[in-house]
C-alpha cells in the first residue's frame, strides 16, 4: 500500500511514546493496519474544507464516502457496476482550489492514519541520519539546531517569519525543564502569562521527531475556516503563531525519556488574533510538495 511505511512508522511512535506515559496527556488507541483494504478512503483539504475521496470519487461529507467504501468493499469479490454512481459523489469538484488540494490522512478498516506531506519531506531533509545519539551532543546544541531549522520550515509554509533563539528565554524553557523533573510529573507550564509554552514528555529515542509530531496534530486537527482549536490542542497554535518573533528550548532527562519545553516570545491567548496569525498552507507549498509522496 503507498503509504504503509508511513503509517507503521506512525503506530510505532505512539506504542513506544506509551511507555514515558501519554502523549500530549492521552492515551491513543492502536489499531491494527491491512494491507487488504483495496478501497481506501482518502481525506484532502482544498481551501479550508475537507473533501473525501473513495475510488476516484470525491464527497464534501464523510459518511456519504463511507457509505461508498463499503458498498465497494460488499462487492470485492464479485462485479461493480461500471454505471454505478454513489450518493453525493463527484467525479471533479468545480472549485477554484480543486487544484491545490493536499492529502491529510486516510481510513483503512475503519480506523484513521494521518499522513503528512509536508512534515515527512521536512523532517527527512533536516535530520537525514540524526538519531538520539547525534541529537544529544553538547548538551544537546545539535537537537535545538536542527529543532528550530525544522520548526520555522512549517511556520514559511503559513505566512510566518523564522524565529530566532533568545538566550533569556532558553534559560526560562530550560527551567521549566528542570522543573518538571523535580515535581516528578506536573507538566502545566508556570511560565509568566506573556510567554507561549508547548511541552511534551516522550521516550529518548523519538526525540528528533519532536517538532514533526506536533505539527501533524496541528495539521489534522485545526479548523481553518473556522479559525478554531479545540482546547486540548491550543498550544499547537503556538507552532505557527505569526506575532512570536522569539524562542527557548529546554530539555531534561528522566531514566530513557526526555521533557522538552518550547518557549515562545508571545502567547496565543485568544481566538480574536487567529486571522492574522494563523493561516492555511500557502498553495505554492502544496504544488510544491503534494506530488513528492
Amino acid at each position: 500500500m503507498k503509504h504503509l511505511l508511513s503509517i507503521l512508522w506512525n503506530l510505532l511512535f505512539l506504542i513506544t511514546l506509551s511507555q514515558c506515559e501519554d502523549y500530549f496527556g492521552k492515551e491513543k488507541e492502536i489499531a491494527s493496519v491491512s494491507e487488504t483494504d483495496p478501497y481506501p478512503v482518502y481525506v484532502y483539504r482544498i481551501g479550508t474544507k475537507f473533501v473525501y475521496e473513495c475510488n476516484n470519487f470525491y464527497f464534501f461529507k464523510e459518511n456519504y464516502a463511507k457509505q461508498y467504501h463499503l458498498y465497494l468493499y460488499s462487492k470485492k469479490n464479485g462485479t461493480i457496476n461500471p454505471n454505478y454512481r454513489p450518493k453525493e459523489g463527484k467525479k471533479y469538484i468545480p472549485m477554484l482550489e480543486f487544484r491545490h488540494k493536499y492529502l491529510i490522512g486516510q481510513f483503512i478498516d475503519e480506523s484513521f492514519y494521518n499522513i503528512n506531506m509536508f512534515s515527512k519531506f521536512i523532517h527527512d531533509r533536516i535530520w537525514g541520519s540524526c538519531d538520539h545519539d547525534c541529537a544529544s551532543k553538547n548538551n544537546f546544541k545539535e537537537f535545538k539546531k536542527r529543532s528550530l531549522e525544522e520548526l520555522n520550515e512549517y511556520r514559511k509554509l503559513h505566512y510566518a517569519n523564522k524565529l530566532y533563539t533568545s538566550e533569556s528565554l532558553d534559560k526560562i524553557a530550560q527551567k521549566e525543564a528542570d522543573r518538571y523533573i523535580k515535581t516528578k510529573g506536573d507538566q502545566t507550564c508556570k511560565l509568566k502569562d506573556d510567554y507561549g509554552c508547548v511541552t511534551s514528555k516522550l521516550y529518548k529515542t523519538f526525540i528528533t521527531f519532536f517538532i514533526q509530531t506536533l505539527y501533524d496534530e496541528l495539521l489534522l486537527t485545526y479548523r481553518w475556516k473556522k479559525k478554531y482549536l479545540k482546547r486540548k490542542h491550543l498550544h499547537l497554535v503556538q507552532l505557527i503563531w505569526r506575532k512570536a518573533k522569539y524562542i527557548g528550548i529546554g530539555i531534561a532527562k528522566e531514566k530513557d525519556c526526555v521533557y522538552l519545553v518550547l518557549a515562545f516570545s508571545s502567547k496565543v491567548k485568544t481566538h480574536s488574533g487567529y486571522k492574522y496569525n494563523v493561516l492555511p498552507i500557502r498553495n505554492k507549498y502544496i504544488l510544491k510538495y503534494r506530488n513528492l509522496i
